[in-house]
């Protein structure tokens, strides 16, 4: 039986399930140091099917090429809140 499935899956994977759990875990490490040597980063691509998928345009602010804030009333806060004379 044994050399029938060695016939059809690869002689690494049947090396893989053969090891205990202990042992596929410290391989998998090497892999990843491995990984990481060759310039592979752990951060994943972004999923633009995700709902939690932030869009984020890259421009150059306002399109009026303002600052894109609006102007404040020029009175104190509290005079124009009508607060002024609340005491904490």
């Amino acid at each position: 039986m044994k050399n029938v499935v060695i016939g059809i899956v690869e002689e690494e994977v049947i090396d893989w399930y053969a090891m205990s759990p202990r042992e596929r875990f410290l391989e998998s490490q090497k892999l990843w140091e491995v990984f990481r040597l060759l310039g592979g980063d752990y951060d994943p691509e972004p999923d633009t099917q995700s709902p939690f998928y932030v869009f984020e345009v890259q421009g150059s602010g306002a399109v009026d090429r303002g600052s894109g804030l609006h102007p404040l009333n020029s009175a104190p806060l509290g005079l124009a809140t009508g607060m002024m004379d609340m005491r904490l």
